[in-house]
């Protein structure tokens, strides 16, 4: 059986000869075996899905990083669900006129339906290593020309040599993740939706972080982004991207979503009594005890807030992950990867 998958994945690294597939095998590196030993799950399940599987991973090109990446991000989720949940598990459930999310599966009276999507980070890499000052801004502008005057009026007042460059923020990235998963997933009641979003650093998982609850963020009152997509009940953010960028240092199963940072976000002002009642009782440890964990953490900031002043603050909520990161830390309690090795 096994000599079967390995000759699969042999095709499969012979067709990606650049891929990080390759380069494992190049390397004898365990996270190549650790892929195989994941796809003799997905076959001892069920063979039917492994052959799915297999040739939805031969159809693309995963010499394209960004390709690759989201391909195992889907992966790393389904291994974790089919190893935890797999009540009445679906690979691809169809809805709404054959639209189908990832996966879905049963708990209690709940079916739970995940949309993964990793973003394409190739445009923000290109503006970072632009010549000069790069500045990111925290939140999106309220009036974006005023912010340009401003900027243009720093560099000439404090007589730069070096141009300042702004980076552009990704929250129109999330707006069409939105509008997607919000046509994919299923409206009825009984269903939970779940977006997951994979991300690498936690400087990145503290800027969605923000395009959710911070200024004009897509779960507050005052969301940016009028479309429609009250279907999405949480979004998930995690750092799969950090285990499969072909930095294998660590002897770790990066296949294995148990080893990252994992956060369900709910769409609080979205969920029914029943929604809310689930997420409460099921969600909030779906994905392990971070989210948990990291309520705890704002419950404690919010009493510190009270005796700081605005500028830090306002830093605290910059990076709330960052933050909780180095709280979490300071329990000395160390039993996930993410928060010793990302």
């Amino acid at each position: 059986m096994k000599d079967k998958i390995v000759a699969d994945v042999e095709r499969l690294i012979d067709n990606n000869r650049s891929s990080i597939l390759a380069f494992a095998y190049n390397n004898k590196n365990r996270y190549l075996n650790d892929f195989i030993e994941m796809l003799s799950f997905f076959d001892n399940y069920d063979s039917l899905l492994y052959k799915k599987i297999i040739s939805k991973l031969n159809g693309p090109n995963l010499n394209d990083i960004q390709v690759y990446l989201q391909n195992i991000s889907e992966l790393v989720i389904i291994y974790y669900i089919l190893r935890t949940y797999n009540k009445n598990f679906i690979f691809e459930p169809k809805y709404n006129g054959g639209r189908n999310p990832e996966c879905c599966f049963d708990i209690g009276n709940i079916t739970v339906n995940i949309e993964v999507k990793c973003p394409n980070y190739d445009k923000r890499i290109g503006e970072e290593q632009q010549d000069g000052i790069t500045v990111l801004p925290g939140y999106r502008y309220d009036n974006k020309e005023l912010a340009d005057i401003i900027i243009d009026d720093i560099y000439h007042t404090c007589n730069m040599s070096s141009s300042i460059n702004q980076i552009s923020l990704m929250d129109n990235k999330l707006k069409d993740y939105l509008c997607s998963a919000n046509q994919k997933f299923s409206n009825k009641s009984s269903h939970f939706n779940i977006l997951v979003i994979s991300l690498e650093i936690f400087n990145d998982l503290d800027e969605w972080y923000r395009y959710l609850y911070g200024k004009q963020g897509v779960f507050t009152n005052n969301s940016f982004y009028k479309g429609k997509y009250d279907n999405i009940d949480a979004i998930l953010l995690t750092n799969i991207v950090a285990g499969h960028k072909g930095n294998f240092g660590s002897d770790i199963n990066l296949w294995l979503l148990d080893n990252y940072f994992n956060l369900l976000c709910p769409y609080s002002l979205s969920l029914s009594k029943d929604k809310n009642k689930f997420y409460k009782d099921y969600g909030i440890d779906l994905f392990g005890n971070e989210t948990k964990l990291f309520f705890q953490y704002l419950e404690k900031i919010e009493n510190i807030e009270l005796y700081l002043p605005n500028e830090e603050i306002n830093e605290i909520n910059l990076f709330q992950i960052s933050g909780f990161i180095e709280w979490r830390k300071s329990l000395n309690n160390k039993n996930k990867f993410s928060s010793e090795l990302f």
